[in-house]
C-alpha cells in the first residue's frame, strides 16, 4: 500500500524547530481555533487563551514564521486584522531530530484530549441520542507486522480526509459541530510490552 499523500491543502510540519514553535499551549490552543475554520484578531485570541494583545501578537508571528496561520482578509477595521489557518488541515510528524519538542506537543494535544472528554462527561446526558451515540474510547494492541501498522495507519488517516473533504471548515450547518480525535500509532518494544 503507497503512503498516504497529504491532500495538497494540508500543512505537514516535519520540521524539528517548527514543532518547536508548536510546543506551547498558547500556541497550540490558537492552532486548534484557526484550523476549525474560524478567522479570529489577535484581541480574540488573546481572550480565549488568557494572553495579552501583545503576548498573542507575538505568538502569532511566530507561527506565521512556520507557515501555520496566515493574516486574513481584513472586513472591516484596518486597525483588527484577522488571522486563519494557513491550510485546510495540519499533520504534525514525529520528528526524531526533535524528541523534546514532538513530546511536548504530543503532551498538549493529549491534554486537549482529556479536557474535551471531560467536557463532554459533564453535559453528555443533555446531548441528543445520536450524539451520544457516537462519543467514543477506542485502544487497543493488535499485534501487526510493520506494514500492517503503516496500512493501519494510512487506512484510519484516508477515511479522516475522506471526511474532512465534505465540507468546508466555514460551513456552519445546524446539524453539525466539530468532532475531536486523536490518532496514534505507537509500536510497542518487546521488553515494554503490556501482558495479554
Amino acid at each position: 500500500m503507497p503512503r498516504r499523500k497529504p491532500p495538497p491543502d494540508e500543512l505537514v510540519l516535519d520540521d524539528p524547530r517548527a514543532l518547536r514553535a508548536l510546543a506551547h499551549p498558547a500556541r497550540t490552543a490558537v492552532v486548534d481555533e484557526l484550523y476549525q475554520g474560524n478567522v479570529r484578531t489577535a484581541s480574540e485570541l488573546a481572550t480565549l487563551t488568557g494572553l495579552t494583545p501583545s503576548a498573542m501578537s507575538y505568538h502569532l508571528r511566530a507561527l506565521e514564521k512556520w507557515g501555520i496561520v496566515r493574516r486574513a482578509t481584513s472586513s472591516g477595521d484596518a486597525r483588527e486584522r484577522p488571522w486563519e489557518a494557513s491550510a485546510k488541515g495540519l499533520t504534525i510528524m514525529s520528528a526524531s531530530a526533535s524528541p523534546a519538542a514532538s513530546d511536548a506537543v504530543a503532551g498538549l494535544y493529549l491534554d486537549r484530549l482529556r479536557r474535551d472528554l471531560d467536557a463532554w462527561r459533564r453535559r453528555e446526558d443533555d446531548e441528543p441520542e445520536p450524539w451520544r451515540q457516537i462519543a467514543t474510547i477506542n485502544r487497543g494492541f493488535p499485534r501487526l507486522t510493520a506494514e500492517e501498522a503503516r496500512e493501519l495507519s494510512e487506512a484510519v488517516l484516508q477515511t479522516v480526509d475522506r471526511f474532512s473533504q465534505v465540507r468546508d471548515l466555514r460551513e456552519r450547518r445546524p446539524d453539525t459541530r466539530p468532532v475531536s480525535f486523536f490518532f496514534a500509532v505507537v509500536p510497542v518494544h518487546p521488553d515494554d510490552e503490556i501482558a495479554d
